[in-house]
């Protein structure tokens, strides 16, 4: 679920709509729109360093020794349940902004069955993720996030049954704070008048990593 995003957004309208006031002059220096985000690529998030929320840059995905494919996603109902999980809820989380993302139907099986998800209220999401050290296939360690997931609302599930946890402006700092052992109740499920979706061209096939 939610392999793909974008991210068509200025600086200055991230820095807006998450309140950031750390480092936002080198912010607006390194930041860049994205129009098509997949799993492995150094995207910004939106994470607390030292009390402060700041922009950092972090590859898409974990990749686990003892799990074959890359973890990109992360169930909101086994976020206390997976050890692995639990851990990071702790104290490893994170934000990541995005204006809309994609999703292959899984009713529709053959032809063009992809879609663009995008907000109805506002021009930017943020997901809430986990971020976690893993070591590359070339012995480098590395920092990579994943997305939290939670049941599609009924609109949503009418193509797929999963969609992205988000975390709304007032609850960025909370979300962040690293002394709060369980924010899960920070986590916000959108609803039906909050989402809609458009078909698109299939441009890009899936590809197969865990999509859970």
């Amino acid at each position: 679920m939610c392999g793909r995003y974008a991210l068509n957004a200025t600086a200055s309208q991230v820095i807006e709509y998450f309140n950031l006031r750390y480092e936002t002059d080198q912010i607006r220096r390194e930041f860049r729109e994205e129009k098509e985000v997949f799993p492995t690529k150094v995207e910004p998030i939106i994470r607390s360093i030292d009390g402060q929320a700041i922009v950092d840059y972090l590859s898409w995905g974990v990749k686990y020794e003892w799990i074959p494919k890359l973890q990109i996603n992360a169930r909101f109902d086994k976020l206390t349940k997976f050890k692995t999980w639990a851990s990071l809820i702790k104290r490893n989380r994170c934000i990541i902004p995005a204006t809309s993302y994609w999703e292959w139907s899984e009713l529709e099986l053959k032809g063009n069955n992809r879609y663009e998800l995008y907000p109805l209220k506002t021009d930017i999401m943020g997901f809430a993720g986990l971020t976690d050290t893993f070591i590359d296939r070339h012995g480098i360690k590395r920092i990579g996030f994943i997305l939290i997931t939670t049941d599609a609302n009924p609109h949503i599930a009418e193509i797929h049954d999963r969609q992205p946890a988000m975390i709304l402006p007032e609850n960025v700092g909370s979300w962040l704070d690293d002394s709060i052992s369980d924010p899960r109740e920070y986590i916000h499920h959108a609803g039906e008048d909050e989402l809609e979706y458009k078909k698109v061209p299939n441009k890009i096939d899936q590809i197969e990593l865990n999509f859970d």
